[in-house]
């Protein structure tokens, strides 16, 4: 299979995954009154420990701290956000890997939404150490401070994310589904 079909069949899989209802980014949406509220992320799907975690679960966690350089309106800005690893996360979820099949994690895939509908998706080989250790922070604080009601309480940090695409704000969601057999 040529890698085109193979990109066309996990989008399809991961849209009719979220339309069927087993993860719909959309049913996350807040109403615009609670936007900053207490929220809650729920981490779901290929896990043994489905859990739901709070800003203080969170902070609870090992911090780590990342320092990122961007460019808005032409011109650089730089913040230090800090958090828990979201590898860290999914690790006490207890994700269903079959160890007697080699590489078995890298069949997974993770769907990361927010309560405002948006979504990113990240193979599993991306954020655990082992292979693409990727530093994929769950962010409570931005330069010291929490984060904005509009960002936060927690937010999806991707360091090396060439336009920040996959940062997802007001973090309700993972999601963690096997692709293929």
């Amino acid at each position: 299979m040529s890698q085109r079909p193979k990109i066309k069949a996990l989008a399809g899989l991961l849209l009719s995954t979220a339309l069927s209802g087993t993860v719909n980014a959309q049913s996350t949406v807040a109403d615009p009154s609670t936007v900053g509220a207490a929220q809650t992320v729920m981490v779901t799907g290929a896990v043994a420990q489905p859990m739901t975690l709070t800003l203080e679960a969170v902070r609870a966690l090992p911090a780590q701290s990342v320092t990122l350089m961007a460019t808005a309106a032409g011109k650089p800005i730089q913040h230090v956000y800090k958090g828990a690893l979201l590898s860290d996360v999914l690790k006490s979820a207890q994700p269903k890997f079959r160890p007697e099949i080699k590489n078995d994690a890298l069949r997974y895939a993770l769907l990361a939404s927010g309560r405002d509908g948006y979504a990113a998706v990240f193979s599993w080989g991306e954020l655990d150490p082992g292979f693409g250790n990727r530093a994929v922070l769950i962010a409570y604080e931005q330069d010291g401070q929490p984060l904005s009601a509009l960002d936060g309480p927690l937010r999806l940090i991707v360091p090396g994310d060439g336009k920040a695409g996959r940062y997802v704000s007001g973090l309700s969601r993972l999601f963690l589904l096997k692709i293929g057999q």
